[in-house]
């Protein structure tokens, strides 16, 4: 049986070595992910609180903020995998000056981690200067842990 084209989109050919993640974009797709992420992190920290703005706004944030903290982990990937700085900026949608000024010294870094020494639970260069330069406001590190 033949797949079932898009019924929104009938001219569209899903051609399974085309790459849609050339280009950063939202769709359906995306918004089903997050919603999906969101309420199930709503669930893990306050169950009783889904269906309340309050936790899918402190939700929303969290995930804004880990996702801004790997995007630093996926650069540093991208260069290890050959990726040039234009290709990398690409994808970032910014330009290659920028890319390399927020990544490069973390991507540096990176790189002289020894694999074989045991890295502490979070992957922080010792020197503050070499941190990652996000785009978010809020860098993950200083959202506040929750207290027990």
């Amino acid at each position: 049986m033949a797949p079932t084209p898009d019924i929104d989109r009938p001219w569209e050919c899903n051609d399974p070595r085309r790459d849609r993640a050339m280009i950063p974009y939202t769709d359906d797709h995306t918004a089903a992910l997050i919603d999906e992420a969101t309420t199930t992190l709503i669930l893990m920290r306050a169950p009783m609180s889904l269906g309340d703005a309050g936790p899918a706004i402190t939700a929303l944030i969290s995930l804004a903020g880990q996702a801004d903290a790997m995007v630093c982990d996926a650069v540093a990937d991208a260069r290890e995998q050959g990726y040039t700085w234009d290709q990398i900026a690409s994808r970032l949608t910014t330009t290659t000056a920028t890319a390399r000024r927020r990544y490069a010294a973390y991507t540096r870094w990176r790189n002289t981690i020894d694999p074989t020494r045991p890295t502490p639970a979070v992957n922080e260069p010792p020197d503050a200067n070499i941190r990652c330069a996000t785009s978010s406001s809020t860098p993950v590190d200083d959202l506040p842990s929750p207290t027990s």
